[in-house]
């Protein structure tokens, strides 16, 4: 792991991209799903696995991972995927 201090003007440049990746929680590490907004988003794809994927194929490998894990990582990932635009379009100036 690398620490940079958040003075220098590398992280300045990125503190508006790293408060928006923060907010909307779209970075596997630190992420607070916990979020009521954030929650708002997950639970109605939870609940639809829930409602209409058997439990036996909701339960994968490794165990520890539920479908809740696994949707979460999907939507994760694509929501970086938008949110990434902004941090290119930081690093072209």
């Amino acid at each position: 792991m690398t620490y940079v201090s958040p003075s220098t003007p590398y992280m300045k440049l990125l503190e508006p991209f790293l408060a928006k990746k923060r907010k909307l929680a779209v970075d596997a590490w630190g992420a607070d799903t916990s979020l009521p907004e954030i929650r708002a988003a997950y639970e109605p794809l939870e609940k639809f696995i829930e409602a209409n994927i058997e439990d036996k194929y909701r339960k994968t490998y490794p165990p520890m991972w539920g479908h809740e894990l696994r949707a979460g990582r999907c939507v994760l990932s694509l929501s970086l995927s938008f949110v990434s635009e902004a941090l290119w379009d930081m690093m072209r100036r």
